[in-house]
C-alpha cells in the first residue's frame, strides 16, 4: 500500500509543478510575437492613455515584484516618460476583432510575474527598465 500512496503523492507533485511550471511561460505561439525587446502585440486596457506607459502590479504592496513595479514607474518618471502605475486590467467589450489581442494580454498576465508593462498595445512580463525605454522610443 506504502508503494501506491507514494506513487500517487509524486505524481499530485508533478502535476503541481506542471501547473506552476505552465503559468508562468507564454505559449510558443505567443513568445514567437515578440519584438526585439520582448513585447507581444496585446490590447490596452479600457482608458489607458495612448502616450503612456501602463505598469500593472498590486499597488501599496511589500512583494518584490510590486516593488520592482514602483522602481520601474519612478525611473520612467525620471527619464520623462509618461507612466501610470495601476493595479487594474479591464476590457469592458471583447469582440471578434479584438480578441485575439485581449487573449495574449490575458496569458502575460496570467505569468503572475509582476510587474506587466504594456507600451504602445504590446505587453510584457517584468521587462527590464531599459527594455521599456527602447520600446517606448521606438514607436
Amino acid at each position: 500500500m506504502k508503494p501506491l500512496y507514494a506513487l500517487l503523492a509524486a505524481g499530485a507533485v508533478a502535476g503541481a509543478a506542471h501547473h506552476q511550471w505552465a503559468d508562468h511561460h507564454l505559449s510558443r505561439a505567443t513568445a514567437a510575437m515578440a519584438d526585439g525587446n520582448g513585447f507581444i502585440p496585446a490590447e490596452m486596457p479600457d482608458g489607458a492613455a495612448r502616450d503612456s506607459v501602463l505598469v500593472l502590479a498590486p499597488v501599496n504592496c511589500p512583494h518584490e515584484g510590486a516593488r520592482r513595479a514602483d522602481a520601474l514607474a519612478e525611473r520612467l518618471h525620471e527619464l520623462g516618460i509618461p507612466v501610470v502605475r495601476t493595479n487594474n486590467y479591464s476590457i469592458a467589450r471583447v469582440t471578434p476583432d479584438n480578441a485575439p489581442s485581449v487573449n495574449r494580454a490575458i496569458e502575460v498576465l496570467k505569468t503572475n510575474v509582476v510587474p506587466v508593462v504594456f507600451v504602445y498595445g504590446r505587453a510584457k512580463a517584468n521587462p527590464t527598465s531599459d527594455e521599456v525605454v527602447a520600446e517606448y522610443r521606438q514607436d
